[in-house]
């Protein structure tokens, strides 16, 4: 029981990968948040399901991360068993559960990651005209890129002769 309190602190990695991301574009960074809470949402629902005895709204809280856990648990043995990595209809051992854990992780991260990716993407389709590139954190106008390189030198030339 103390140990599944513990993986509370797992709750903190999408938010300490968001402010780490946070020079990175849009799409970049919702896809890579969404990869890390996928990556740690199975083990940290069963951390907050530890809660439900000590939270002072035990019943709700315990049956919301009761089933909070199951969903995220039960998609991972349905995988393994589309995968043929455990039988349908045999109990699971230790090396099994290992196996049903490694799928789940996986395919959490796959889910939240896409999910984060369409986010992103959203977040992005609201800015009219822009084109962001991968890595930057602004988007760049397409204004930009149809300016003649004789224009750029005109503004120049104007903004020195205000400057004199």
């Amino acid at each position: 029981m103390e140990l599944e309190i513990y993986l509370n602190v797992l709750w903190f990695v999408p938010l300490v990968v968001w402010i780490a991301t946070r020079k990175r574009s849009q799409i970049l960074r919702s896809t890579i948040v969404g990869i890390s809470f996928g990556l740690v949402v199975s083990y940290a629902s069963v951390g907050l399901y530890a809660l439900h005895f000590a939270w002072p709204v035990s019943e709700t809280f315990g049956q919301f991360c009761f089933y909070l856990s199951f969903i995220h648990d039960l998609a991972g043995i349905r995988v393994a068993i589309i995968l043929r990595l455990v039988g349908a209809h045999s109990p699971i051992a230790d090396d099994q559960r290992f196996l049903i854990e490694v799928v789940n992780t996986v395919s959490w991260a796959i889910v939240y990651g896409v999910l984060g990716l369409l986010w992103g993407c959203f977040r992005n389709s609201c800015r009219r005209g822009s084109e962001v590139k991968l890595g930057s954190s602004k988007p760049e106008f397409a204004e930009d890129y149809k300016k003649p390189k004789a224009a750029e030198a005109l503004i120049e030339d104007k903004r020195a002769s205000k400057k004199k």
